[in-house]
């Protein structure tokens, strides 16, 4: 562990604010003119040789953003070494970064995505023009303050026009935001971080990232040879203006991109005046700080051991269509080439390392041709974390707004769909069949999950790529009228409360955690809602449907192998952070950082690129309760009788026992029974 730090030159520390592979990032203090400050500095841990590569990218970091001085831009005070350890101290700000935005799923109105890019070009116009090209440039580089002001920061990958350094076959950035010129080892100007730029205008718009894939591989193949689906065509509330504005800001020769940022950002600003009627956008700025966002695990007192067998007992009773688009030669033919050695160190790369890797791959050496992903299959191979994300994006197929005309083939394993702004984002998945049930040898096996049998779905679904949240179930409630209020919530044990529900589960949430406390007649009275909205059929998952996308293809005990202590990646499951809370359960060997419901989208997707199938809320499925397999249908359809009197619950909560965060574990209630551990997935059939 790196030492605890009083001061670091004349600074005194106040507090820790992050802590990476690299190094770590203080909240300091000026004790001369008491200017609080941001002091980031380099991991003692990290071998010499990389030490060395570190502290030039700090020193160019310190001459590229210290020569600027623009109200959008954190500007850097000074660059030092203390006891040999260099830092940078600068601006202290307040706020949170664009990726956390995203990551929480909030949706900008299009009056503030003008103002954040618009101040974001703005910034850049200045630095080009001081002579400095960032070509960092991505939501996580971009904090939106507290009074709602918008910074760029880390300037650690800029070029400067004045540098020595050499910069062609050097690859620095971040995939999935890195221009084709970039991505090659070409020099790169200005025009490099429009491109940037215009991969983080798409994702603001649409929610989605321009080119996303599970490797860096395959994300370079989409950048040099595919074009995004335009944002309009994704989702009806984009200005259809912007998918001319994409389309140049992402041309893939520079010459056919704006010229400047100031260009780029004129382009915006004529949309939004189109909208308004005025000039000014920047009034939405004022309102950036009340977009919700993630709120902390709150605080609570300790409180006395709850019993195993409370909890034991619980749980077991208790689009006019856009074309699809598919991989073709870039523009002018161009056809990328690269080293064989930074195609396969790249697959692995990290963008904390990624700077160092330029070491290792240094100039381009035999050309070979970047492997061309599968059109319409999804990656095989474990999910990588994403470079920019927490969590991994590993579909292969593009968002599209679909408007139900049923064309054959037209839906590819993988492909989003979304149907309105208030719809539940949805992913194909292909047919199949696997193994429904657990075999006997399986470990904390139930008796009800067999006997084991051969299940096919020979039909395509569009399935929840989360469950429905609450700020779905919220639109949902206030247009229907429909109520929804009792939920038995978990204060040390199971009460019933009536002032509880949705809005009120217990614990804290924000409209980007999953809708509790939710009974199965909520959850049908949704999807028929939801249906009657958008004209298509929408319902619940059958228990069968439910445990093959669980699966994904594997016969693994979970997404983790059934190894509990990577479980934490995947779920939010009673974990280390909830014995905290709950002293005396049994708990996941790891921590998730959750103590209750975690916002949708935290952690890994499993092999369909569906979220959260196990952990977080028990989700409703179509079937009614049925104490064994004996029976059932082999298809895919429910299991249904006369006078059910208690439906399926799968995949278990951030309330489970690692014994029931398992694709065949079952569970089951009354229809009208609401629990603090309850929500729901929808489903719409394709075929």
């Amino acid at each position: 562990m790196e030492p605890e730090k009083t001061k670091i030159g004349k600074y005194e520390i106040l507090s820790v604010l992050g802590k990476g592979a690299m190094g770590t990032i203080y909240k300091g203090i000026d004790p001369v003119i008491q200017r609080h400050v941001a002091i980031k500095t380099i991991s003692s841990h990290i071998p010499s040789a990389e030490q060395s590569a570190l502290k030039e990218r700090f020193i160019r970091e310190a001459q590229a953003a210290g020569r600027l001085q623009h109200i959008n831009i954190v500007s850097i005070f000074e660059y030092g070494e203390d006891a040999d350890q260099a830092f940078i101290a600068m601006e202290f700000v307040e706020g949170v970064t664009l990726t956390d935005k995203l990551h929480a799923r909030v949706q900008f109105t299009i009056p503030e995505i003008c103002s954040i890019m618009i101040k974001v070009l703005n910034a850049l116009e200045y630095a080009h023009s001081m002579g400095v090209v960032h070509r960092d440039i991505k939501p996580g580089n971009i904090i939106l303050t507290e009074s709602g002001e918008v910074k760029v920061t880390d300037f650690g990958i800029a070029r400067l026009e004045s540098s020595t350094m050499t910069q062609i076959g050097t690859v620095l950035g971040t995939p999935g935001y890195m221009s084709p010129e970039q991505l090659v080892g070409e020099n790169v100007d200005n025009r490099s971080d429009i491109f940037s730029a215009g991969a983080m205008l798409y994702e603001l718009l649409t929610g989605e990232k321009a080119y996303s894939g599970t490797t860096f591989t395959s994300v370079m193949y989409k950048i040099l040879n595919t074009d995004p689906i335009p944002p309009a065509s994704i989702c009806p509330t984009v200005p259809e203006a912007f998918d001319e504005i994409i389309r140049k800001a992402l041309e893939k020769k520079p010459e056919n991109r704006y010229q400047s940022a100031a260009a780029f950002a004129a382009a915006i600003a004529a949309v939004a005046e189109a909208r308004s009627g005025v000039r000014d956008v920047d009034h939405a700025a004022a309102t950036l700080h009340d977009v919700p966002r993630a709120a902390p695990t709150p605080a609570v007192a300790k409180p006395q051991p709850a019993p195993e067998g409370d909890r034991t007992r619980y749980l077991q009773e208790s689009a006019d269509t856009t074309r699809i688009m598919h991989p073709k030669t870039s523009r002018g033919g161009r056809r990328a080439l690269y080293t064989a050695a930074a195609v396969l160190i790249s697959g692995i790369a990290v963008v904390a390392g990624w700077p160092l890797l330029q070491e290792i791959i240094g100039r381009r050496q035999s050309p070979v041709a970047v492997p061309k992903p599968a059109p319409g299959v999804v990656e095989s191979g474990t999910a990588q974390r994403d470079p920019d994300a927490r969590v991994a994006d590993t579909t292969t197929g593009s968002v599209q707004r679909d408007t139900g005309q049923s064309t054959a083939g037209r839906y590819t394993p993988g492909q989003q769909l979304k149907e309105c702004d208030a719809c539940p984002a949805l992913v194909v998945i292909p047919p199949g069949s696997y193994m429904q049930g657990s075999p006997e040898s399986e470990a904390d096996r139930q008796p009800n999950e067999g006997p084991q049998h051969l299940t096919r779905i020979d039909y395509t679904l569009a399935v929840g790529r989360y469950e429905v949240t609450r700020g779905e179930y919220r639109q949902f409630a206030a247009e229907s009228g429909h109520s929804s209020q009792g939920c038995s919530i978990y204060q040390d044990k199971w009460v019933e409360s009536e002032d509880s529900g949705w809005q009120n589960p217990g614990y804290e949430q924000t409209d980007t955690h999953p809708a509790t406390c939710i009974s199965w007649n909520d959850a049908t009275a949704y999807v028929k809602w939801l249906s009657d909205k958008t004209h298509h059929h929408y319902r619940l998952l059958s228990s069968s449907e439910w445990e093959y996308i669980a699966k994904a293809g594997s016969a693994a005990i979970g997404q983790w192998g059934g190894d509990a202590g990577q479980a934490c990646q995947f779920a939010n499951i009673a974990d280390t952070s909830a014995e905290k809370r709950y002293n005396g359960w049994t708990v996941h060997g790891c921590n998730d950082g959750f103590v209750y419901t975690a916002p949708a989208g935290s952690f890994k997707p499993n092999g369909f690129s569906v979220y959260d199938m196990l952990g977080n809320v028990f989700e409703w499925v179509e079937d009614c309760w049925k104490d064994d397999y004996q029976g059932v249908p082999a298809d895919g359809a429910p299991w249904t009788a006369a006078g059910c009197s208690e439906r399926g619950l799968r995949g278990g909560s951030w309330f489970s026992m690692p014994a029931y965060v398992r694709p065949a574990f079952r569970n089951r209630f009354t229809p009208e029974h609401r629990s603090s551990t309850f929500g729901f997935r929808v489903v719409r059939l394709l075929d």
